[in-house]
């Protein structure tokens, strides 16, 4: 402790001196040390004045900010005229009880006749301050009240370019009214604060000392306080609350805050057992006056017990809490617009994904027009998530309809215990490229005729995106001896530079049914992307003719007559490649009878392989069974699915993902037969599908309620509907 006399002077002269300490150069100590945020507590003496009441206070506020504010060096100041100064100390310092003992003392001895001596104590700061180098966020903390011979109006301007000083440093001075303090004690500590950049703190109901926490934890950026329980006691009551620890703690603090220094509280574990003081490394408990506060380290999970007895008055209790754990977002790409999304997020402990038994991840979404939206992560291998069990959480997002930026909470908790712990994060929804086609008129598309059949935009939400050519891929699947000839020609910008419009030329080899997709392969927002359209069918067909026998002018060519358009088939089988050698005719009624007769033959082969065929395809299974969704919502009856109608007489016992218009789901087939469905996968580049959770390699047989994944998103396969989409017709 260092006592000094305060000699009388002008305060003219005080004010000179402050300035010019302020504006010289300082002599800095000169070590390697890196500056730590220092505080400054300052007690107006002529307030205290040996009052009971003012001495706990603040003896509690100084207990209370040395256990919120750890290793920061704190020097105690008395503004009296028995002038101490105390310091510097921690509230880790194993010092720090003896430190407060003596402060108690100076307190209840402590006389001020002349406010002036606020000025000295003030300007002590300043040196403290720039002596040890203290960074921007140290602060000064001065308490005052009702202090009869200090003229708080004039006192306010002596003050001001001393505390104006404070605040261009970037060292707040935070006001704290003592109880019972006057409305000038209380506008001079407002303007104080409000000089430098803090602000006032009143301490007269344990509501003070909360706020007083908050701020000092919000400060720090270390989260705040939740409430645990209290309100007026009498001295006859008992209290008994609970608090909820929550496996992977690390540290809890118990804040209880009452009116004056009566009463007892006491702490029990979950075992029941009350808790060691005395073991430093597993709990602390500081007393004060107006303040109990335990520090549990690495504490037991579960319940903790508080017995609250003999108060009097009012009492807030309050806990904060520290977790080795930590919930991390994983995806930082944006998301698209108008499309199902997949969030995932995994529980990190240190750099490590922690493994954590019975707790729920839920993500709170909103939107940037307010709206709320609360969805629950999992670690299934289901609705979104890769792989069950790997630490890593998911959850498949509905389309989102609103662009930009969206703000993210998510939220770790336990079923069992009343505990949470949230972080914020955002990300992004933003309309990629589109592709748009304008199909022409093909119903007379013919073979070995080159045609315009497609015309193909690239856009964004209506605008024009040209986009390099190999980034626009067009592609049609033909049967292999029908296959034809198919050119893109983009309409660019400049040179060999990007287009937004493609026009598409197709010279079909044979009579076939052709199917055509667009996709668009690029990177796009940060993220690879690909989009592709939904099939479409392209018929083409042999043009009508009148066969002729080619060089061998006969009389039966001339009155052969072709009776409309032809199917290929057909054209083959009346003209052959290797023409007819034919003999002059007889006018014998043999030679006229057998023309008529290999016409039957002819006609009657062909339509047993008619009838034959058709038969074939009339027996064939029809499609059946429901394809839903991960939320049990009604996607596809395949019962009724909308086909083509030669579509489906030439398929009719199969089904092509891509008819289903179901994004991810276009590389596979669905088979059906009386006994069973099959799902076979086509050669392509197609998304990957799991079944059952399980890659589809090959082919594989379908039950009823198998699980069919891809691309994020999870769908089932019910042979039969429940009984409300049955009677429905479940389309």
């Amino acid at each position: 402790m260092e006592r000094r006399g305060i000699r009388s002077v002008k305060l003219a002269m005080l004010v000179s001196i402050v300035v010019l300490t302020a504006v010289l150069p300082q002599v800095a100590i000169a070590d390697d040390s890196t500056p730590t945020v220092a505080s400054v507590v300052i007690v107006d003496g002529g307030a205290v004045n040996n009052d009971l009441i003012s001495v706990d206070v603040t003896t509690s506020f100084v207990g209370l900010l040395g256990t919120l504010q750890g290793n920061r060096s704190t020097t105690f100041i008395n503004a009296a005229d028995d002038y101490a100064k105390i310091g510097p100390f921690s509230g880790n310092d194993t010092g720090f009880v003896g430190a407060r003992e003596e402060i108690e003392k100076i307190l209840f001895t402590s006389v001020q006749q002349d406010p002036v001596v606020l000025f000295h104590a003030l300007s002590e700061a300043h040196n403290i301050f720039g002596n040890t180098r203290a960074p921007r966020g140290s602060s000064v903390y001065l308490l005052s009240g009702s202090n009869s011979n200090a003229d708080f109006t004039k006192l306010t301007e002596q003050l001001r370019p001393i505390v104006t000083k404070f605040g261009e440093k970037g060292w707040p001075v935070y006001g704290i009214a003592l109880p019972k303090a006057s409305e000038s004690a209380v506008s001079f500590l407002t303007a104080i604060a409000s000089m430098s950049g803090g602000r006032l703190h009143d301490l007269s109901t344990p509501e003070g000392f909360t706020k007083l926490t908050n701020s000092i934890l919000n400060s720090r950026a270390v989260g705040s306080i939740s409430e645990i329980g209290g309100g007026s006691l009498n001295e006859s009551e008992l209290l008994a609350t609970s608090i909820s620890v929550a496996p992977g703690t690390k540290e809890t603090t118990l804040f209880f805050f009452k009116q004056d220094r009566h009463g007892s509280l006491s702490l029990s574990n979950p075992d029941g057992f009350e808790a060691n003081t005395g073991d430093q490394s597993e709990s602390y408990v500081l007393e004060t006056p107006n303040a109990v506060i335990w520090k549990l380290v690495d504490p037991l999970p579960g319940n903790w017990r508080v017995d609250v007895r003999g108060i009097d008055g009012l009492l807030e209790g309050w806990s904060y809490s520290t977790n080795k754990y930590d919930v991390v977002l994983d995806s930082q790409d944006p998301l698209e617009l108008d499309e199902p999304g997949v969030l995932i997020s995994h529980i990190r402990e240190g750099d490590k994904v922690a493994f954590v038994d019975d707790a729920t991840i839920q993500v709170r979404i909103t939107t940037p027009t307010g709206a709320m939206l609360v969805h629950e992560m999992n670690d299934d291998g289901v609705a979104g998530d890769a792989i069950a069990s790997d630490g890593f959480h998911a959850v498949t997002l509905p389309s989102l309809a609103t662009e930009g930026l969206h703000n993210l909470q998510l939220e770790l908790s336990w079923p069992n215990f009343d505990h949470k712990i949230s972080s914020q994060a955002t990300f992004e929804v933003v309309a990629f490229p589109r592709i748009e086609v304008q199909m022409q008129d093909i119903r007379d598309l013919a073979s070995g005729v080159r045609t315009h059949i497609a015309t193909a935009f690239v856009h964004v939400r209506g605008e024009t995106f040209p986009i390099d050519t190999s980034q626009f891929v067009v592609e049609m699947a033909s049967p292999e001896e029908a296959m034809g000839t198919l050119e893109v020609e983009p309409k660019r910008l400049f040179g060999k530079g990007p287009a937004s419009e493609y026009q598409v030329f197709f010279t079909p080899k044979d009579a076939a049914f052709h199917t055509l997709t667009f996709r668009l392969s690029m990177t796009y927002a940060g993220r690879n992307y690909i989009h592709s359209t939904n099939s479409l069918i392209v018929p083409s067909f042999t043009p009508p003719s009148v066969v002729e026998i080619a060089d061998k002018p006969t009389k039966i060519a001339e009155t052969v007559q072709v009776p409309g358009p032809i199917p290929a088939a057909s054209v083959v089988a009346a003209a052959p490649t290797t023409p007819i050698q034919m003999a002059p005719l007889s006018a014998s009624t043999t030679g006229e009878s057998s023309i008529p007769q290999i016409l039957l033959t002819i006609a009657g082969v062909a339509l047993v392989i008619v009838l034959a065929t058709g038969a074939f395809l009339l027996t064939r299974q029809e499609p059946y069974g429901y394809l839903y969704n991960d939320r049990d919502e009604p996607l596809v009856n395949f019962s009724k699915l909308p086909r083509n109608p030669l579509i489906a007489f030439l398929y009719r016992g199969s089904v092509r993902g891509k008819e289903l218009g179901i994004q991810g789901l276009e590389g596979i087939v669905f088979h059906f037969s009386r006994d069973r469905v099959r799902v076979t996968k086509v050669n392509g580049d197609g998304p990957t599908v799991r079944m059952n959770n399980e890659p589809l390699i090959d082919e594989t047989v379908v039950e009823d309620k198998s699980w069919i994944g891809s691309g994020g998103k999870l769908y089932s396969f019910i042979m039969s509907p429940p009984s409300a989409i049955a009677t429905t017709g479940g389309d």
